[in-house]
């Protein structure tokens, strides 16, 4: 209630002017989300994944085999959990060869083991529930002049609303409360009316750049020469990320269209990872939302490891390298 009051007091303020750099991450396009979870269907070529580097030490017996990996991901009290399912594509059918659990998405992040698999996994929570704090978090140890909304409050005017907050919370008990963004006071209204008619952000957005190409409007976020993200102004949809590694340089993730579902989100149908030394498609090819009598997070993983027992296939075989390639956690 306290974040909705604030925002509507603020929506006339900052909804015409530049982002900051993490309100990038944000799509206007997708709903507030109002289920409790979200559930991805990924696929992903082996043989590029190979050539990518990203896979090491292997056979050339699987190479054209593909992979699929389920996510499940449910909101908690302050963070998210996931269900991973890994499938490997043997015989013309998907088997099943690692279920993982994580109760907080804070454990996902500890276990990637390179860049690329950080952006994939923090990228999950942006698509399903809007929440941009894993990308920017990582966006931000690339660059740390970068800063987050944290960051850039402005701290009279957060006093103020958390004031007026407190005030309607509570006038109903207390009659004699007075509302703080009302004074008799000439020199306190002036205050009053300063610190309102000032910015909620303090940046003057030095790394957010407006640029046009082909009749389009494009939001840069650049770091001196560096680009880091390009999102579309209309939509506010996010097209590319670039980051730079120690072992591959330069990669650039690209977003491919959105796709509509039927519970209204637009979720990107591929991404792409490239280098000079590799590149590696990640196919979305299906997305739902998960209403409030879906299963809980323990019960869910519990279902999905007696499905594993059957067709569990052994984590040193050569198989099973993808596991350990440091793309998807294991």
């Amino acid at each position: 209630m306290k974040k909705l009051i604030i925002a509507f007091i603020l929506f006339p303020l900052i909804a015409f002017s530049a982002p900051t750099p993490e309100g990038l991450f944000k799509n206007n396009s997708n709903k507030n989300f109002e289920g409790e979870g979200v559930a991805f269907n990924i696929r992903a070529n082996f043989e590029m994944l190979v050539e990518s580097g990203i896979i090491e030490n292997v056979t050339n017996d699987y190479s054209n085999n593909e992979v699929r990996l389920k996510l499940v991901l449910n909101k908690n009290e302050d963070s998210y959990s996931l269900i991973q399912m890994l499938y490997f594509r043997e015989n013309n059918k998907d088997v099943l060869v690692s279920v993982l659990g994580f109760d907080r998405y804070e454990e996902v992040l500890e276990k990637v083991k390179n860049d690329n698999s950080m952006v994939f996994y923090s990228l999950l929570p942006l698509f399903g529930f809007n929440e941009s704090k894993y990308i920017f978090s990582f966006l931000k140890s690339k660059e740390s002049r970068l800063k987050s909304n944290a960051e850039l409050v402005n701290p009279n005017k957060q006093k103020l609303l958390e004031s007026y907050y407190e005030y309607l919370e509570k006038k109903s008990e207390n009659p004699t409360l007075v509302n703080p963004l009302i004074s008799e006071n000439v020199e306190e209204k002036q205050k009053i009316n300063e610190t309102m008619n000032s910015p909620y952000y303090i940046t003057d957005n030095e790394f957010v750049q407006l640029t046009r190409k082909n009749n389009k409007f494009y939001w840069i976020l650049k770091v001196d020469d560096k680009e880091i993200a390009v999102v579309e102004k209309d939509t506010m949809r996010l097209l590319t990320i670039s980051f730079v590694t120690e072992q591959s340089g330069l990669v650039v993730l690209k977003l491919g269209k959105g796709q509509v579902y039927k519970s209204g989100y637009v979720v990107p149908s591929i991404m792409e990872l490239i280098s000079d030394q590799f590149k590696v498609e990640l196919k979305i090819e299906a997305f739902s939302v998960l209403g409030s009598n879906t299963k809980k997070y323990s019960d869910r993983l519990k279902d999905y490891m007696n499905l594993l027992k059957g067709d569990k296939i052994d984590l040193e075989s050569s198989t099973n390298e993808l596991l350990k390639s440091g793309l998807f956690v294991y």
